[in-house]
């Protein structure tokens, strides 16, 4: 019986857009976000108000019967080595593989672009986001580095990080300079998805791909990809569509999936499920 589905992603599954958590320190710093966030209240109704609730994952909650519980842990930013991070910690207590029967993975894999990064600083993980990211055009030389999407970066921050993103922000742009070749990187996303998926077949763990095409043969997972009306990534079948991005209901330029299209979204995942044979 299936008791646990743990989702990753990029924004794109953590809900992004849909900043109603920003602490007021923040939104009074920045008035542009204080207003979308304003926007978000007057257009959206459905409580909770949370990114969570507004996410695919979260409305995949909905749909799926008591007892089962679903964990979004995609982030604004972060990508398929968070991804490969977290689902160890849930897979593995060091050397012993958990009976994993009781749960599904659903993975959005991302491409280059998103370098998780340990800060001690912090106490935590950020993410080096650079260059070709992936559904955007920023130039090759682009770099930004971040704890928590417009809540904890060099711009938007609680005063007491002002040190640390000082300090953060120049090292994310000479880590750039000085440590990144996309060909390598290309390479090291290839090496770690191959071992990533091989351990998760190995293993016989329940997991679906909705996002992304991972460096992978794509003939070994064929049955785990979801299918959204003939594309296997969710924001590629949802860009194709009018009326499912956010952007437009607000009026800024946003492609984060608005609350119908995750509402959609979590639909056909759902029904994937159950055609898997999973009691949800």
């Amino acid at each position: 019986m299936i008791k646990e589905i743990h989702t990753f992603g990029t924004s794109f599954t953590a809900g992004g857009g849909h900043f109603f958590e920003i602490p007021n320190e923040i939104l009074e710093k920045d008035k542009n976000l204080a207003n979308r966030v304003k926007s978000l209240h007057s257009v959206y109704s459905e409580e909770p108000k949370t990114m969570y609730n507004y996410s695919w994952p979260g409305q995949l909650q909905k749909l799926v019967k008591d007892g089962v519980k679903v964990f979004n842990h995609a982030k604004e930013g972060f990508g398929n080595e968070r991804m490969y991070r977290i689902t160890n910690d849930i897979l593995w207590d060091e050397n012993e593989f958990i009976d994993c029967d009781d749960k599904i993975f659903i993975y959005e894999f991302s491409a280059l672009g998103r370098k998780e990064v340990w800060f001690n600083r912090m106490k935590d993980y950020c993410i080096l986001n650079y260059g070709h990211m992936t559904k955007f055009g920023n130039g090759k030389g682009w770099v930004n580095v971040q704890q928590q999407y417009k809540v904890n970066t060099p711009d938007n921050h609680l005063e007491k990080y002002d040190n640390a993103w000082k300090i953060l922000s120049d090292f994310s742009k000479l880590y750039l300079k000085e440590c990144i070749d996309e060909e390598t990187q290309l390479k090291e996303l290839e090496i770690n998805n191959h071992m990533f998926l091989d351990s998760l077949l190995y293993n016989n763990v329940n997991f679906y791909s909705v996002g992304g095409y991972p460096e992978y043969p794509l003939e070994k997972i064929k049955d785990r990809l979801v299918d959204f009306e003939g594309n296997s990534d969710f924001i590629d079948w949802a860009l194709d569509k009018d009326g499912l991005t956010l952007g437009p209901l607000i009026g800024v330029k946003d492609n984060h999936l608005n609350l119908k299209g995750n509402k959609m979204v979590a639909d056909i995942i759902f029904n994937k499920l159950k055609e898997g044979g999973f009691d949800v």
